[in-house]
């Protein structure tokens, strides 16, 4: 089949050499490069500088939909489109253009986490099941009929990086199946039932503060959820600290209080402590807990917030 790909992030790369490997990918598109860095350099994704490097035609609309962008996407003629964090909702009458619409792979158990960070709220909110499923699309975010759905654990020391390279590496293959399934029409859809939607919004800067007033298990799971982005953060002496790995611990520590106890950084929680392994302080770079004790010098009862 003749596919149009769309993506942009690291997620995105096993699924373009998996289907470029077996389909004809007449063209990717992705979002375009942003200024960033002190010098502001104009950075592509990672599926562009892919793209590029294995000689696709690579489109970069501000937005897909306009009535120009979806000329020059029906000029191509495409069979399919296929999606994957691309990062645009699909209007309906670009999704029109292919013959055979357009697939979808989304890194949750739809209907549940529908939204931008369903990988990250499936660890925030404790879940040991997670999975992929692939959507045929409508002009809805993460609505569509369900093509393929398969389960994977939630491992308990996943973090998001973790839980997002494999299943951007599992999520290929079940994506390039489904394709399959379009493409000799044996496919049969399940529609998604609204009464068990749950939502995975954008998780923004201001959403990242850690509670330690909260129990263990809970600062764990939040933690390790944004790790190591967006990355939970705390405040110790009027510094705002991302915190990247952490463990828990048994020992019992005052709420919210630090405590180096050997070669632990530990943090009070209500019923016990996180104990804190990587440690990233403003303008530095990422460091061990005993690294951060030794040039910090935290004394025992320090409060973070």
């Amino acid at each position: 089949m003749k596919i149009i790909f769309f993506g942009s992030p690291d997620f995105a790369i096993p699924s373009l050499k998996l289907i470029a490997e077996r389909e004809a990918v007449i063209a990717v598109v992705t979002s375009p490069p942003k200024p960033t860095g002190r010098g502001l350099k104009e950075q592509k994704t990672p599926i562009h500088v892919l793209a590029e490097a294995q000689g696709f035609s690579v489109l970069t609309p501000t937005t897909p939909n306009t009535p120009e962008f979806a000329a020059q996407l029906a000029a191509l003629k495409p069979d399919l489109y296929v999606v994957v964090s691309y990062g645009f909702i699909l209007a309906a009458d670009l999704l029109r253009i292919p013959a055979y619409g357009g697939v979808n792979l989304h890194p949750s158990l739809l209907p549940k986490y529908r939204g931008a960070a369903p990988m990250q709220w499936t660890l925030i909110r404790g879940e040991t099941i997670t999975g992929v499923t692939i959507i045929h699309m409508n002009e809805k975010m993460d609505a569509g009929n369900i093509i393929l759905q398969k389960e994977f654990p939630v491992l308990p020391d996943d973090t998001y990086d973790r839980l997002s390279r494999r299943l951007a590496e599992a999520g290929a293959q079940v994506l390039f199946e489904a394709v399959q399934s379009v493409k000799l029409q044996t496919y049969q859809v399940i529609v998604q039932d609204p009464s068990r939607v749950t939502k995975a919004p954008k998780i923004k800067k201001d959403d990242c503060r850690i509670n330690w007033a909260q129990p263990t298990q809970t600062v764990y799971d939040f933690i390790r959820g944004l790790s190591s982005d967006p990355a939970a953060r705390t405040n110790l002496r009027g510094q705002e600290m991302k915190i990247l790995g952490v463990e828990k611990s048994v020992e019992s520590v005052p709420t919210g209080t630090i405590r180096a106890y050997g070669k632990k950084l530990l943090v009070g929680t209500a019923d016990g402590s996180i104990s804190i392994l990587r440690i990233q302080p403003p303008n530095k770079k990422s460091q061990s807990g005993i690294d951060f004790i030794n040039g910090f010098r935290p004394k025992n009862g320090e409060a973070a917030h």
